[in-house]
């Protein structure tokens, strides 16, 4: 009997400690709170503008006219191949070339 009593002790005790540390973790904030900590930028419609064209403008120009027909404008590949006269694989091709590019631009180096 001393020795389930002293189990029952010892998981009571930790127990008690474990509720202890998660109770320490836990923070009580209202969805609004939570609303205002996670809320999105406004963001400027004409900085954004801006930044797009400047992007754009790195890249050469049949890679340019796929991103603003599919990215921009929303086209589907098979109408964008339709309109530049291209098969739809080399629409995906060029659009894909492009969004690495973008990628490696905006890439931090890991010089630091």
């Amino acid at each position: 009997m001393p020795w389930l009593y002293t189990i029952t002790r010892y998981k009571f005790i930790d127990s008690a400690r474990r509720l202890g540390r998660e109770r320490a973790r836990q923070v009580n904030i209202t969805m609004e709170e939570m609303a205002e900590m996670f809320a999105a930028p406004a963001e400027d419609p004409d900085r954004t503008l801006l930044d797009i064209d400047r992007h754009l403008a790195d890249l050469p120009q049949s890679q340019r006219q796929v991103v603003l027909a599919l990215g921009v404008d929303g086209a589907t590949v098979r109408a964008t191949a339709e309109q530049f006269h291209t098969s739809e694989g080399s629409v995906r091709v060029l659009y894909h070339r492009a969004l690495r590019r973008f990628m490696a631009k905006n890439r931090p180096d890991d010089n630091s």
